[in-house]
């Protein structure tokens, strides 16, 4: 088995986490591959965390940004993506990157954690409810929560496992 490392991304991975973003937003029928210049340059703006493995080659990242709910005085995360690259769904590597972000942000201070899915993803629905995400119905997509009872048994499980 290939020995995976699970760590926040930095300024020297933009080239790979685009290339992973254009296959990505190939899945979503959309052939844009973001530029690595503009990731860059925009970095404060999301926090990514990234798997990789021997050499340096990223197999996945999953990435985001921080919000504040006002009207319930509560901080917390929107994960904006997540993705694998194809060879390497499957074996773990999705969960491993969501435990890494979530409980780094859980050590932080986030209490509740946000995500979009596209209806007809199944997949990545079950994926999210197996973390215990909850969804809701929003038309043409899901909106995922991790938060409350769900977001404790998360972390429970995951220091269960430790």
């Amino acid at each position: 088995m290939t020995e995976i490392d699970i760590r926040k991304a930095t300024a020297d991975d933009v080239d790979q986490l685009a290339d992973l973003a254009h296959e990505l937003n190939l899945f979503h029928q959309d052939d844009t591959r973001p530029d690595p210049v503009l990731l860059k340059k925009h970095q404060d703006y999301y926090e990514a965390y990234v798997a990789q493995i021997a050499e340096g080659k990223l197999i996945g990242y999953a990435a985001g940004y921080s919000m504040f709910q006002f009207h319930t005085a509560t901080p917390g995360f929107e994960i904006q993506n997540i993705a694998v690259a194809a060879a390497h769904r499957r074996a773990g590597v999705g969960r491993g990157l969501m435990e890494t972000l979530i409980m780094d942000k859980y050590r932080k201070g986030i209490r509740k954690f946000t995500l979009g899915v596209e209806k007809g993803n199944d997949s990545a629905l079950t994926f999210y409810k197996a973390l215990g995400f909850v969804e809701r119905d929003f038309g043409d997509s899901w909106r995922c929560y991790l938060r409350d009872q769900n977001l404790e048994q998360f972390v429970d499980g995951f220091n269960a496992k430790r």
